[in-house]
Order: C-alpha cells, then sequence, then structure tokens
C-alpha cells in the first residue's frame, strides 16, 4: 500500500484533533444520565411539598359522628399531629322540630394563650364530645346537625377557616316508654336546652 501524498496529511490531522477534542468535551453516558435522574428527583422533591405545609382540613380534622341509643348523640374528631381544634369554636345546632339539643359535653382540654383569641381551650390527638337529645315522641327520630368547627396548624403557623358539616343521625325508638305529654316533653325541652342557644319545638300532637 503506498503512503498518502504529503498534502493530505494536514487535513487528516484536523480532523483526529477535532475527533478528539468532542470526545473530551462531551459528558459520558453516565453523566448525562445521572443528570437526568437529579432533575427527576428535584421535581419530584418540590412535588411533595415542605414537610411544614398545612393539610387539606378535612385530613387535618377528620370528623365523625354516630348515635348512641335514643337520646344522644356523640361527635368524634381524629386531630392530625401538629393540629388542634378551639373547644369555644365548635358549634352544634339542629334543625329539627321534634328534637332538642342538649348542652355539649366536653372533656377537659389543654389552656392555650392564644395572640388572637386570647385564653383558649384547645384540644390535640382526637376530642370525643357527647349532645343529650331531648324529644317529645318515643319513635325512632332522624335527627340533622349542624357542626361548625375551627383549628389551627402549629408546624405551618396558619389556623383553618371555620368548617360546618351538616349530618343526619338515626336514633332508635326509646325502650319501654310511653309517648310523653305535651306537656312533660315541653318541660324536658326546657331543662335540656339550658345554653344550648336552639329555638324550642313546637308541642308534640
Amino acid at each position: 500500500m503506498s503512503p498518502l501524498p504529503i498534502r493530505h496529511i494536514p487535513a487528516l490531522t484536523l480532523v483526529i484533533l477535532c475527533g478528539t477534542a468532542l470526545a473530551q468535551s462531551s459528558p459520558s453516558a453516565g453523566q448525562s444520565a445521572a443528570a437526568q435522574q437529579g432533575g427527576i428527583d428535584a421535581v419530584l422533591k418540590a412535588a411533595k411539598g415542605s414537610p411544614n405545609d398545612p393539610l387539606p382540613v378535612d385530613q387535618a380534622f377528620r370528623l365523625d359522628a354516630m348515635a348512641q341509643g335514643s337520646d344522644r348523640v356523640r361527635l368524634n374528631w381524629e386531630i392530625a399531629e401538629g393540629d388542634y381544634l378551639y373547644r369555644s369554636r365548635i358549634k352544634i345546632t339542629t334543625s329539627s322540630t321534634s328534637a332538642q339539643l342538649g348542652t355539649p359535653q366536653f372533656p377537659a382540654g389543654q389552656i392555650k394563650n392564644d395572640e388572637y383569641f386570647g385564653r383558649q381551650e384547645i384540644y390535640h390527638h382526637e376530642l370525643s364530645v357527647i349532645v343529650p337529645v331531648a324529644r317529645g315522641r318515643s319513635g325512632a327520630l332522624s335527627l340533622p346537625l349542624q357542626v361548625t368547627y375551627q383549628g389551627c396548624s402549629e408546624p405551618a403557623g396558619i389556623c383553618y377557616p371555620p368548617v360546618t358539616k351538616q349530618i343526619t343521625l338515626h336514633l332508635t325508638a326509646a325502650a319501654n316508654a310511653p309517648v310523653r305529654g305535651a306537656t312533660e316533653a315541653a318541660d324536658l325541652r326546657r331543662e335540656m336546652s339550658a345554653g344550648s342557644g336552639n329555638a324550642p319545638a313546637p308541642h308534640a300532637p
């Protein structure tokens, strides 16, 4: 094989040198994959948000309600870690004309000096409230409830807006109890309505 002419040697040298420079300046396949993975991790981390971001309010305060027998209901809140409910911001009312709510029975909470609401009783982790129900008849009863509550997130440093839930519970008939007369039912409603703020229900027929 005859040698390359002298005049072609500079051009060949230039091609080799350019190829070497490109190889040195281009990232390896491993480096490119690592950079791509790093970008994906950054996007996923941003999507997860800060650990101090507040939860949606229905996750922060999970409300469950149930009837207990014929004359009371129980409201349970499961409260997320770091969040709390204000006792004074919990309101429970009914639009029923056949029943009257008594004064809710709260457990003792923790006292907090709140910068917005002053001295407040609050609840962490969980809260269970019993509400007596005075009724003018002993049969089964569908009881509509309106429950309003408000709380805050300590890690996020924010307070949630008030939340109102509409709930209907079904109370069983009072066992071995005759239908109350109008006068007796009215007396019972007056006793149970102390502090409830509900309008008196009309007399049972």
